[in-house]
């Protein structure tokens, strides 16, 4: 029997200067050009780890922010 199957990949590296004190820990590899987006559908294993990398602060904007009321 075929069954068609969909996956998704959530790539992280260690949190820019605007993230970290949001998440110290992670963020998502975000990629912003069309030759990353190339390397990472159609490059080796190894040339997608070479993206894992925070993106400039200067390229991100934090729009909103909410109190967890579970915050510690």
């Amino acid at each position: 029997m075929s069954r068609e199957h969909w996956f998704y990949v959530f790539l992280t590296t260690e949190s820019n200067d605007l993230v970290r004190p949001i998440h110290a820990k992670a963020m998502p590899v975000i990629l912003c050009d069309p030759e990353a987006w190339e390397v990472w559908l159609t490059g080796s294993v190894e040339e997608g780890f070479e993206l894992q990398s925070p993106l400039s602060p200067v390229r991100l904007e934090i729009v909103a922010r909410y109190n967890r009321a579970d915050a510690a």
